[in-house]
């Protein structure tokens, strides 16, 4: 078998698989394909040259052809604005582990994304997030802890959504604003999304509005930079 013959083989083997499935490693792919460690190397760097695998050092191939996205594209138009409901819609389960849910004062930046005081009181809450039982994202939202002090009083671990638990106070979330940018890993996010510190990861930070555009929620959404893909549909003036 000709490395080529080989690079069929896998995307017809990955074919509808899930985005950013992790595959078989060198030595069990030579195994399971009956060929010699070098063509499987030549496979696997013709593929990840389609852009169809991400190899990543110490922890293998990644396959990212075409599968669902994990996280949905952030499109100029129509789209769900939580990540339980982006999850939701595209088969999958979301759900979530706390790591902070507690009442604090605003310092100068959250202050000034929900439009508050600094020193004000905020709820926050910290959750490792989770997609189909496997680690997506560190997440840190920040609530005026005046917009809805019940908050406090619901539990957010396992599957449950805090723009649900919003809406059924009456804050409905119409539209956010995103930024997107590149970082690298430290230690509190090395730790909770099982990466090497140094490692590239996106960072989003998303301002949550309602009709009227008051700010519902400031939040800063962290994960690996192999495990998501952003395509947006950009509108001319004619």
């Amino acid at each position: 078998m000709i490395y080529l013959d080989l690079v069929d083989e896998i995307i017809k083997e990955y074919e509808g698989a899930p985005y950013f499935s992790p595959m078989l490693s060198e030595r069990e792919m030579c195994e399971k394909y009956h060929v010699s460690r070098p063509t499987i190397r030549k496979a696997l760097q013709h593929l990840e040259g389609e852009g169809i695998i991400k190899v990543l050092r110490g922890k293998g191939a990644f396959f990212l052809g075409s599968g669902k996205l994990v996280e949905s594209s952030f499109t100029m138009g129509r789209r769900k604005i939580g990540f339980y409901d982006q999850v939701v819609s595209q088969g999958s389960v979301p759900t979530s582990k706390v790591l902070t849910q507690d009442i604090q004062p605003a310092d100068k930046l959250v202050a000034a994304k929900l439009k508050i005081k600094r020193g004000d009181p905020v709820f926050c809450l910290e959750r490792v997030r989770y997609v189909d039982g496997e680690v997506f994202s560190v997440n840190s939202s920040r609530i005026s802890y005046k917009l809805c002090p019940k908050l406090t009083e619901h539990d957010f671990s396992g599957d449950a959504s805090l723009h649900h638990v919003l809406e059924s106070y009456g804050h409905i979330p119409h539209h956010a604003d995103r930024v997107i940018e590149v970082g690298h890993a430290g230690e509190y996010e090395a730790i909770h999304l099982g990466l090497s510190v140094g490692e590239p990861i996106a960072i989003t930070h998303t301002e949550t509005f309602d009709k009227d555009g008051r700010v519902l929620e400031f939040a800063v959404t962290k994960h690996s930079a192999y495990k998501s893909r952003f395509e947006m549909t950009v509108y001319g003036d004619r």
